[in-house]
This record gives structure tokens, C-alpha cells and sequence, in this order.
């Protein structure tokens, strides 16, 4: 009999694809509340993918509510991995009750949840906004955390250090993921490797914030998928609540990144520069170091070879 996992947001885009190469080895149980924030078409198509294994249960919950859990109350799960979130930085700034109902209530209720109930794993989703208006260019899991610069990073800061408490108090090994910019097949739409496609391929013009000076640590999604997997097998020690990067250790700006995908393409486009937008960060690059030691994650696809392969999927879909 196959272990049970139960992923949170596996609809969404980091989840579907866990769930998928989970699915391999393990039985899963999915929750999503399938929210609007983008393309819901695009969310069932990805739940469409999933419900074609025999071994994948979906249930549709909305983890903001009280006791939104009892159905599972019974079920015996090796790890929960928590990804499930309201995703969008500069969207927390308009919806903010929003962010504290899918980010921070709905974590500490999982975490009630499951807090006596034996976890061998606890894996969530932080995010590399985390480190907010820190001057520093290489982001390391042991720098003091900074101003955010959104409500977003804020609910993320919040969350690390909730799970912190539950972690040490209830003796639940945990590991929170802080996220660098993620990208691929079945990817958001609002993400700037998408709109930037949809922009060139439409003859629309590519619009960059910071004159396309913003650089980003571009992560494929298999090895987003890779670095998660390998907290799975990861013994927690003394410290029960471990923090990783999971990113490339590389940069790229916008503008890189616009001509590598013309360049691929093969078509002409223009482009318009806007200021820098106050809740971005002009930069996110991640230290590799304690990640590449204690987990053995080595990310092995660079960003002219993801973004072809990402390209593939977005011309034939």
C-alpha cells in the first residue's frame, strides 16, 4: 500500500506538477479552492491532467474556513506540502484581507490540523520576496529578514516564523521553501516569462518595469519539482523547522530575458520602459550554498534551455 501525501494548491502551477511526479510513488490527495485570481480554465485543465491517475483524490476547500479539514480527520498522511496560496505582489495592495485569509489563516488552520497528528513532513511554500528591501544581491537562508516590500512578503514572513513556533512547540519537522522565480509548461499567466511570450507572439508591445533593469533568479520547474522532492527524504535534525532556497543561484534581466525568447521565437517586437513599480524588488538572486549541501539539490536547467522547452509546450497549446 503507497504512503498518502496531501498536496494543498494542486491545481496550481508548482503543485500540478509535484502532484504529477508524486503520483509515481506515492497516493495523493489534492486540495484547491480553484480561486479566479487567473485563468480558471487553466486550473481545470491542469486538475483534468491529474484526475487521469487512479491514485490522485481532489477535493475542492477552501483552507481560510474553520474546520474545512474534518473530512480528513481519519485519513493517515506520511507528509502534507503546502503550496496553496494567493499568489501576486502587486495584487496585495488592493485585495489585502485577501492575503491574510489564503496566506496566514489558512496555514495556522492546516497546522492545527495536523499539529498531534504525526507528520514525519511539513513543506510549505515561502517565497524569494521574502528577503524584501535588503541591500544585499545574493540572498541566504541565514540573513536577518528586512522591511517587505508588499503584503505578499509580509504574509510569507509571517508564515516562516508561525511555523517556526509550531514547529519547535509540536515536534512537526518542517521545511519552508523560499521560491525563485519559477517558470514553465502549464505556467501563470501573469508571470513575466509568459506575458512577455504572449506580448511578442500578439505583435503587442513588451512592457518592462525598471527600463528592464530588474533581474530575476529564473527557476525551471522540474528542478523547482526536484528540490521539493528531495525534502521529502531530508532528515530533520536538532533544528526541526529548516528554511531552503530553491532557485539557481543565477540572474537574468527582463531585458535578457525578452531577447532570449525573441531570439528563439525568431520574431521582431517592441518594447516599452516604465519606471520601477515600489513593491518589486530590483533584484532576487539565491546562495545555493546550504541547499546544495544539505539537500543535494543541483538545479540542471539553465534559461535558454527552459525557456525552449517552455516554448515548445506554450506554440503547441
Amino acid at each position: 500500500m503507497k504512503k498518502k501525501i496531501l498536496i494543498t494548491g494542486c491545481a496550481g502551477f508548482i503543485g500540478f506538477h509535484l502532484s504529477k511526479r508524486l503520483l509515481n510513488k506515492f497516493d495523493v490527495v489534492g486540495i484547491d479552492k480553484l480561486t479566479n485570481y487567473y485563468s480558471k480554465k487553466l486550473k481545470l485543465d491542469r486538475l483534468n491532467e491529474l484526475l487521469k491517475f487512479r491514485n490522485f483524490k481532489f477535493l475542492k476547500i477552501n483552507l481560510s474556513k474553520k474546520n474545512s479539514l474534518s473530512l480528513l480527520k481519519k485519513t493517515r498522511f506520511f507528509a502534507v506540502i503546502h503550496l496553496a496560496a494567493q499568489p501576486g505582489v502587486r495584487n496585495s495592495i488592493f485585495k489585502p484581507l485577501d492575503y491574510i485569509d489564503d496566506n496566514i489563516v489558512s496555514h495556522v488552520n492546516l497546522l492545527q490540523e495536523f499539529k498531534n497528528r504525526n507528520l514525519k513532513k511539513f513543506i510549505y511554500a515561502s517565497s524569494s520576496s521574502i528577503y524584501g528591501s535588503t541591500k544585499k544581491k545574493n540572498y541566504s537562508e541565514a540573513d536577518p529578514l528586512t522591511r517587505p516590500l508588499s503584503l505578499y512578503s509580509a504574509t510569507k514572513q509571517s508564515i516562516e516564523q508561525i511555523t517556526r513556533y509550531y514547529s519547535h512547540y509540536y515536534k512537526i519537522p518542517s521545511i519552508g521553501l523560499r521560491f525563485f522565480t519559477c517558470y514553465g509548461p502549464w505556467g501563470r499567466p501573469d508571470l513575466s516569462v509568459t506575458k512577455i511570450t504572449n506580448d511578442i507572439i500578439k505583435k503587442k508591445k513588451v512592457i518592462l518595469l525598471n527600463n528592464g533593469k530588474t533581474k530575476r533568479d529564473y527557476t525551471y520547474i522540474d528542478d523547482t519539482v526536484n528540490g521539493i522532492i528531495k525534502c521529502l527524504n531530508f532528515k530533520n535534525k536538532k533544528n526541526q523547522h529548516e528554511i531552503f532556497n530553491l532557485g539557481t543561484g543565477r540572474t537574468y534581466s527582463t531585458l535578457q530575458l525578452t531577447k532570449t525568447i525573441g531570439k528563439i521565437l525568431k520574431i521582431d517586437y517592441k518594447i516599452k520602459f516604465k519606471k520601477h513599480h515600489p513593491t518589486d524588488m530590483r533584484i532576487t538572486k539565491s546562495n545555493m550554498f546550504k541547499s546544495k549541501k544539505k539537500l543535494g539539490y543541483a538545479p540542471k536547467i539553465d534559461l535558454k534551455r527552459g525557456l525552449k522547452k517552455y516554448l515548445d509546450w506554450h506554440l503547441n497549446n
